[in-house]
């Protein structure tokens, strides 16, 4: 065989054509596989043999959402990259080609895999699983997002975001690709836990009604069950990469004999197909750190050509200047900044308005803050404070009258009761802040305080009432009287505060989301997180 092989290289004997192709690369660039658009995305190279020939694998988003199956280190947070840098490299093809942009964003629930595309322009968040606060709003932002184009869309007599395109001449309609890596722990943060499951109600009906609106999902799953049949149905491409278990390939509905243990990360098979396929990746390095470096370079390709950047998702801010707020909100004084609108938010200075928090929630900080909120909102407005004389809140300047002393409280609570007993005319009633309320009780002023606190909540007058959380569970009239309101603020609540002290039930919540001055607010039987801000 050596000497048939020597001489025919020594007589030039052409080499005869191969029956096969040779077998798939390790790895491709993505940015050498042609040109693509945002309705038409490079996935990779897929292997078919009956044509003998490698083409280029394109996931279109208008076919509907996809998922990636694959066991650990197979190459299923690299094909979520992946898909990312392919809505870059569409902005930076031909200015003249068919297509607009895409704004990515991601949920990450895996290994941090997603964080390097956030240098990306197009990419507008990448958001880590533990933020409950900024999951919550994208999913929010993304449902809004269905309701107004589906309205939009609908009067333009548009099927896909590119009918829509074309006949309303917006070329800049943005498409929505979602990334979201580690289905199985979304699932276990959101699908069951309690005042977390609508928000994977608005994930199944971004999956579900996505799609013509030019909302789209590519998620990664480590098993077949990770898959809910609440999403099965819409989600209509599967890319199945190497598996623990083999059993899962025909659960899949892919051969068994395609993939192994030993298969190269990203080599896979699109489920109901035979043909095998890698997915490529930019830069042709399956070198994480040499990914992020080829990220960086096409971010600053990206930004060099004009490509604008995606609106970010937007965290509440843990400190907020009053100075920062406007005076009043809907006709009423403001409490602070709401987490699900970022946008300030009122309260009814009326009835009782209780406020309760641990020690170091910032309940003093707050209590001054929402006092000068209401001094603001009315400047000639009978603001009567009772505490004690250590408390900054004493010394604010803003008081018609203070009471730090047993008995100046009981003849400041006598002297307002015949007052507290006439409606207000309009506007807001008389104001009465007590805090550490739970100091007089047993006292010589409580008797005067109650008969004042009652008083007010009948005529509709103001008390805001403050004290450590685990004092409020006292059967004391005085402390009933003011609970019997079922609102107010608890700052770094516990989910069982909120039968407690208000007869409202609270979500699971963990207290590490809560930093000093944020809280949920109760109103009407409906809760609310809220960031108040520091008086200044």
């Amino acid at each position: 065989v050596l000497s048939i092989a020597t001489a025919a290289r020594l007589a030039g004997v052409p080499a005869p054509r191969r029956p096969w192709l040779p077998e798939l690369a390790a790895v491709y660039d993505v940015a050498t596989l042609g040109a693509q658009t945002d309705a038409q995305l490079v996935l990779g190279v897929v292997d078919v043999p009956a044509h003998q020939e490698h083409r280029t694998l394109h996931y279109r988003p208008d076919d509907g959402s996809i998922v990636v199956f694959g066991t650990g280190g197979s190459g299923k947070s690299t094909t979520l990259r992946t898909l990312a840098a392919d809505a870059g490299l569409a902005a930076d093809g031909d200015p003249a080609a068919e297509g607009g942009p895409v704004h990515v964003y991601g949920l990450d629930f895996g290994a941090g895999g997603l964080a390097m595309l956030e240098c990306l322009p197009h990419v507008g968040s990448i958001i880590d699983g533990s933020d409950h606060e900024r999951v919550a709003r994208l999913l929010r932002q993304l449902r809004e997002t269905l309701e107004e184009r589906s309205a939009r869309y609908a009067q333009a007599r548009a099927g896909t975001i590119g009918e829509y395109r074309q006949l309303t001449g917006r070329s800049d309609e943005p498409r929505i690709l979602l990334l979201l890596d580690g289905l199985s722990a979304f699932r276990d943060a959101y699908e069951s836990e309690v005042g977390r499951a609508a928000m994977f109600g608005a994930f199944q009906r971004v999956v579900a009604e996505g799609r013509p609106l030019g909302v789209h999902v590519a998620m990664s799953a480590e098993r077949p069950g990770a898959l809910p049949t609440s999403l099965a149905g819409s989600v209509q491409r599967r890319l199945v990469l190497r598996q623990a278990d083999e059993n899962a390939y025909g659960v899949l509905d892919v051969p068994k004999d395609v993939l192994g243990p030993q298969s190269a990360p990203g080599r896979g098979v699109l489920g109901g197909t035979t043909e095998e396929l890698q997915v490529a990746v930019l830069g042709g390095s399956t070198n994480p750190a040499e990914q992020a470096q080829h990220l960086e370079r096409l971010a600053a390709r990206l930004r060099a050509a004009g490509v604008r950047d995606a609106p970010p998702v937007r965290r509440l801010s843990s400190f907020i200047e009053r100075t920062s707020l406007p005076g009043s909100v809907g006709g009423m004084p403001v409490l602070g900044v709401a987490d699900d609108t970022l946008a300030p938010i009122g309260f009814e200075p009326h009835g009782t308005f209780l406020l309760a928090g641990l020690p170091g929630s910032g309940r003093t900080t707050v209590l001054g803050s929402l006092s000068a909120a209401l001094r603001t909102f009315s400047p000639d407005g009978r603001l009567y404070y009772v505490g004690n004389r250590r408390s900054p809140v004493h010394g604010a300047g803003i008081w018609t009258d203070v009471a730090v002393t047993v008995d100046e409280v009981t003849a400041l609570a006598r002297s307002l009761v015949p007052d507290l007993t006439e409606s207000p005319v309009s506007g807001m009633g008389i104001v009465l802040v007590i805090e550490s309320i739970t100091d007089f009780l047993g006292g010589p002023a409580e008797q005067a305080l109650t008969e004042a606190v009652k008083a007010a909540r009948r005529a509709d007058h103001f008390v805001l009432a403050e004290s450590e959380t685990s004092t409020w569970g006292s059967a004391w009239p005085l402390v009933s009287e003011v609970r019997n309101g079922r609102r107010g603020l608890v700052l770094q609540p516990d989910h069982l505060d909120g039968d407690a002290l208000f007869r409202t039930p609270f979500p699971r919540m963990a207290r590490a989301e809560f930093p000093p001055g944020r809280g949920v607010v109760v109103e009407s039987g409906k809760t609310r997180r809220v960031q108040v801000p520091v008086a200044g």
